[in-house]
Parts: structure tokens; C-alpha cells; sequence
């Protein structure tokens, strides 16, 4: 099974998507589900401040893994 565990990002002020090649603090939740998540699935993580999300990725289950600053961009 193909897992992906996504970390979305925020809406600026300017109402444009947050991106940032470097961070200096991340949430450990969707490492923590990958880590737990057990070795028969294929898991990855997508943290969209650094990476783009793939739309068309092939996956059977899409997490995501959020905080109030992301929910908009999460719903």
C-alpha cells in the first residue's frame, strides 16, 4: 500500500502559498505516522513548505497532518 503523509502550508498575507527552502522547526507528527506506520507499506512524507505536493501521485491513503495556521490550505 502506498501512503502519503502530508504537511500542508499556509496562506500568506498576500493570500499567496508560504514557501521556504530552509526550516528551522517542523511538526513531528507526520514523521511520527511514518516511523509507527508498519514496514509492508510504502510511506512518504511531503512537508509543502519545502516540497510541492504531486496531485498525481498514485497513492492509496493520503494523510494529512496539520495546525491551525494550515487548516484552510488543509481543507
Amino acid at each position: 500500500m502506498n501512503v502519503k503523509i502530508i504537511k500542508p502550508s499556509s496562506y500568506g498575507m498576500d493570500g499567496k502559498l508560504i514557501r521556504n527552502p530552509r526550516m528551522w522547526i517542523t511538526g513531528l507528527t507526520a514523521i511520527h505516522l511514518a516511523a509507527l506506520t508498519p514496514d509492508s507499506h510504502n510511506v512518504s512524507v511531503c512537508n509543502e513548505i519545502i516540497d510541492r505536493i504531486d496531485f498525481d501521485e498514485d497513492v492509496d491513503v493520503a494523510a494529512l497532518s496539520a495546525m491551525g495556521p494550515q487548516i484552510f490550505r488543509a481543507i
